[in-house]
């Protein structure tokens, strides 16, 4: 999918059949005489300068009818009550009262699994779902009832926000670059104690990648976890700064926004100095800081979006780190038309 002039097609044309033989599934803009289309089951919208206050923008919505599915297996289509956020924390008591219930029956399973694998679909777009979807991943093998009414909750959520859009407005190409922002709960998850990773990947100012994950190993403390969490998250930046580098843009260093000065100075260290019980395969990203490839930068806990995909929040936290992404409630007006 391209967007832009006749000139700039060109230009990916060309680039792309130096090494690949390449076909477009969709034109928008200057090049194509609509500004509307699908792709992978999501509607892309181009709205040109002189629109609106908006200004030039594309617009990229989220797969719909996922969410409809969901409200409709709980019965909630008709006048559902929603709620204000997906998830509530889950305590000790919550944790001990869990492991009395009885398993789901064995149909009743089935459609948990199906319907956690859709909101996983979902959270691809939809970073105010990641978190839950991580948690509720976690019971797939054996889930229980209280499993059951956290998913019901979720689907009381998607009653209130049912879509969403992210928008990516224009950029000055020569303020280009690749960074990513990362954050940890350390021992958030209260059974295995280990910690969640998050990670949101930019260019510019546009969200490209957004990932939540449970450490594979246990942290025996913040700042161990924060530094797990910047390995992986550089890990998925670089992935991304190859592909920018295949189209020749995003010149310059990385740069990782952390919130943690303990783990900012691991990076920037040579070793593990007390720490010795860190494995050596973390210790490649203290190589990237002294080359120069990567630059590690101090940033507000407030202001550190992956916080939103590894805790959870409130409302008006998730509304403000979702701004501070570009993602918006919409409606499905557009799904609709075209479909």
């Amino acid at each position: 999918m391209v967007t832009g002039s006749k000139e700039s097609l060109k230009w990916f044309d060309k680039v792309l059949n130096e090494r690949y033989t390449a076909r477009w599934e969709a034109l928008l803009g200057e090049a194509a005489e609509k500004n509307e289309t699908f792709f992978l089951n999501r509607l892309l919208r181009y709205v040109p300068d002189g629109t609106d206050d908006g200004g030039c923008r594309l617009e990229v919505e989220a797969d719909a009818r996922h969410a409809d599915i969901i409200i409709r297996a709980f019965n909630l289509q008709d006048g559902g009550k929603g709620c204000d956020v997906p998830e509530e924390k889950v305590t000790e008591k919550d944790l001990i009262d869990a492991e009395r219930q009885s398993p789901l029956e064995p149909g009743q399973v089935s459609q948990f699994r199906s319907l956690v694998m859709r909101l996983a679909y979902m959270s691809v777009d939809r970073p105010d779902l990641c978190h839950v979807v991580r948690t509720l991943a976690s019971a797939m093998k054996t889930p229980r009832l209280s499993d059951w009414m956290r998913l019901k909750k979720v689907a009381r959520y998607l009653v209130k926000v049912p879509y969403m859009k992210r928008v990516y407005k224009m950029q000055n190409p020569e303020t280009l670059h690749v960074n990513v922002m990362t954050d940890s709960d350390w021992a958030g998850d209260l059974r295995t104690r280990r910690s969640t990773s998050g990670a949101v990947i930019r260019i510019g100012a546009h969200v490209v990648q957004i990932k939540c994950a449970s450490q594979k190993v246990v942290a025996l403390s913040s700042m161990e976890s924060e530094y797990y969490s910047m390995c992986r998250g550089v890990t998925e930046a670089m992935f991304i700064r190859s592909v920018v580098d295949f189209w020749g843009i995003c010149p310059g260093t990385m740069v990782l926004r952390v919130d943690s000065s303990s783990a900012k100075a691991l990076a920037e260290r040579k070793g593990v100095g007390k720490s010795r019980h860190i494995q050596a395969r973390y210790l490649w990203l203290q190589d990237l800081v002294f080359s120069k490839e990567l630059n590690v930068q101090k940033t507000p806990g407030r202001t550190n979006d992956p916080d939103l995909v590894t805790k959870v929040q409130t409302r008006a936290v998730m509304k403000d780190h979702l701004t501070r992404m570009n993602f918006h409630p919409c409606g499905r007006e557009g799904h609709k038309g075209l479909t």
